[in-house]
Formats: C-alpha cells, sequence, structure tokens
C-alpha cells in the first residue's frame, strides 16, 4: 500500500487513510527530505546515484520508497515521483500517538487542539494538573 508523494505533494487524505499511514512527524520528516532533495540536479549520468540517495535519505528517516523516473519536455532533464511504501521496521499504527501529534500541531498547520472529522471535532482531554 502506498501513500504517494508526487513531485512533493501529497495526495488528499481519503487516499492516506485507505493506504499506509504516516504519523504527522513521519510526513514532517519526508518533506523535509524532498525539500533537500529538490536542491539537487541530475543529469543522465548520476541519475542512479540520485536514485539511491533518494532511497538512503528516506531509510534515514525511517521510510522505505519506490522511485519512478519521468523524462520531462527539457532534454536530459528527468523528474522523480517517490512514493512511501513502509517503514524500515515493522510497526503497527498507534493512532493514539497521531491524535496526540495533530492535537499538538506537529505539522504547524495551524488548529493545535483539533481533529476536524466529516461526524464532529474532536479534542484533547484536559488534564487536571
Amino acid at each position: 500500500m502506498d501513500v504517494p508523494i508526487i513531485g512533493g505533494q501529497a495526495h488528499d487524505q481519503s487516499e492516506i487513510a485507505q493506504g499506509f499511514q504516516l504519523y504527522d512527524h513521519e510526513l514532517d520528516s519526508a518533506f523535509k527530505v524532498l525539500a533537500r532533495l529538490r536542491e539537487r540536479s541530475v543529469s543522465r549520468r548520476n541519475l542512479d546515484n540520485f536514485d539511491r540517495e533518494i532511497r538512503q535519505r528516506f531509510e534515514e528517516i525511517g521510510l522505505v520508497v519506490r522511485v519512478q523516473w519521468w523524462d520531462t519536455n527539457q532534454d536530459g532533464v528527468f523528474r522523480p515521483d517517490v512514493d512511501i511504501v513502509g517503514r524500515t521496521h515493522r510497526e503497527d499504527f498507534d493512532f493514539d500517538q497521531q491524535v496526540h501529534e495533530t492535537t499538538h500541531d506537529l505539522l504547524g498547520i495551524g488548529d493545535s487542539g483539533v481533529i476536524k472529522t466529516p461526524e464532529h471535532v474532536l479534542r484533547p482531554e484536559p488534564h487536571g494538573h
């Protein structure tokens, strides 16, 4: 099962929910890797090395990827599509951890403390300290 990140963009949430699930911290790390990789230029001579580097950088953050290369309309310029297909270690998805990461706005999207679903809004329970 894949969560496609194509050209650095994650697909919609319904696709993600049906496939491999990423924690917010993993998604954040993946976007940082993609940003670093986007700064590189690739020629036909070093395509294999760059493919290997993409896989290694994702392995460093605990993710396994499949890389597919596409020609562009510019001669000798290629674009990779990177699909996250799993983790380097077997782990059941912990929904409580994801709720924690989402309600604490780990991705910085501005909805701290709230999980919006089509049916209702989930808020973390207040702690009595």
